[in-house]
C-alpha cells in the first residue's frame, strides 16, 4: 500500500486482511504495520534519521511471511517509486504476484484527520511528504496501482470488493500450460502441485460450510479451479474425504497447516518428482495427501 500519512491506510489494511481471512479461510493474512515496528524497536514517534532500519526491519519480515505463504500487506506511505520497488523484488525472488493499493486521499484530508489522531505527526512532515509523493504508474508501467481509494469520497467496500476479486483471480487461477512452457526458469511441477493442494482445501472448506449450514451443496460453485472439478467430484464421494471431514470437521487452520507441512517436507512421493501432471497423477496425489492429513494426530 502507499499513500500519505493519515490517509486511511491503516484502516484499510485492517478492512482488507478481515475479509480476506473471511473469504479465504485457508489463507494466512499478515499485516506490516510501519507504525508498530517503529514503536516496537524505538518506542518513539516518526523520526526520519531513524527510518532506514525500520524500513529494513519491514523488508526482512515481508520476506519472512511471503516465504511462509502469507499474503501480506504492508501498511506504510511508501512515496517512492523505488520503495514499492523494494517490495516488488522481493516478491519476484520468491515467486509470488504483487499488487499496489494507493490510498489517495487529498492533503488537506490528511492534515485534518491527522490532528485527530492520539499522536499526530507535525504538519510539515505530511506536507513535505506530499510533495515528494510519486504517484503510483506515472513513471514506470510496472508501478500502476490496482486500485486508488479516496477515503474522503469513495464508496469503500465497492473498492474492497474489486481488490479481493483481484485477488481470489490471483490465488486460484490455474496455471495455464502455455504458460509453464514459457516459464521454465520460474515454473515446476511442485508449484502446481501447491496450487492443486491449495485448491483442494479451498473446496474442502466450501463442501465443510455448506454442510453444516444444511445448504444444498452446488460442487460446480464451490471450487474457482473448474480445470480439475471432475477430480475433486470424484475425491468428494470417496470413503478418504468422509474421513477428513469427521476427523477435522471445519478446523480448516489445521487442515491446512498439514497441507504446508505436508508439501514443504517433501512427504509426498509426488513432491520429490518431477512428473507429468494427468488425471491419474493428479488423483494419487490427491489421495496420498488425504492419507496423509488422516495420520496427523
Amino acid at each position: 500500500m502507499c499513500g500519505l500519512p493519515a490517509s486511511g491506510k491503516t484502516k484499510f489494511a485492517n478492512i482488507l486482511a478481515s475479509h480476506l481471512k473471511d473469504r479465504f479461510p485457508t489463507i494466512s493474512v499478515h499485516i506490516i504495520d510501519t507504525d508498530i515496528i517503529r514503536e516496537k524497536l524505538f518506542s518513539q514517534k516518526f523520526k526520519p534519521e531513524e527510518e532506514t532500519k525500520v524500513r529494513k526491519n519491514a523488508l526482512e519480515q515481508t520476506w519472512q511471511y511471503l516465504e511462509s505463504d502469507y499474503v501480506v500487506i504492508i501498511d506504510d506511505i511508501n512515496y517512492y517509486n523505488s520503495m514499492r520497488q523494494d517490495f516488488k523484488e522481493i516478491a519476484e525472488k520468491l515467486m509470488k504476484p504483487f499488487l499496489i493499493i494507493h490510498i489517495s486521499t487529498p492533503l488537506e484530508y490528511c492534515l485534518l484527520w491527522n490532528q485527530k489522531r492520539e499522536t499526530p505527526l507535525e504538519e510539515r512532515i505530511i506536507s513535505q511528504v506530499a510533495e515528494k509523493f510519486d504517484i503510483p504508474g506515472e513513471k514506470y508501467a510496472w508501478d500502476v496501482a490496482t486500485e486508488s481509494i479516496d477515503f474522503s469520497r469513495d464508496k469503500i467496500y465497492t473498492k474492497l470488493k474489486s481488490i479481493v476479486n483481484k485477488i481470489e483471480n490471483i490465488l486460484y487461477t490455474p496455471v495455464k500450460a502455455d504458460k509453464i512452457e514459457k516459464n521454465k526458469e520460474i515454473t515446476s511441477t511442485i508449484q502446481e502441485l501447491e496450487l492443486i493442494s491449495r485448491n483442494f482445501i479451498h473446496f474442502y472448506s466450501k463442501i465443510q460450510f455448506n454442510s453444516e449450514k444444511k445448504d444444498s451443496i452446488n460442487l460446480h460453485s464451490a471450487i474457482a479451479d473448474s480445470s480439475h472439478l471432475d477430480i475433486f467430484e470424484k475425491l468428494c464421494n470417496s470413503s478418504l474425504f468422509h474421513q477428513i471431514q469427521n476427523k477435522f470437521d471445519s478446523n480448516i487452520e489445521k487442515i491446512n497447516t498439514e497441507r504446508k507441512n505436508y508439501l514443504r517436507n517433501s512427504q509426498s512421493k509426488y513432491y520429490r518428482e518431477i512428473i507429468s501432471l494427468d488425471e491419474e497423477t493428479l488423483l494419487n496425489f490427491l489421495k496420498d495427501f488425504m492419507k496423509f492429513l488422516l495420520r496427523i494426530t
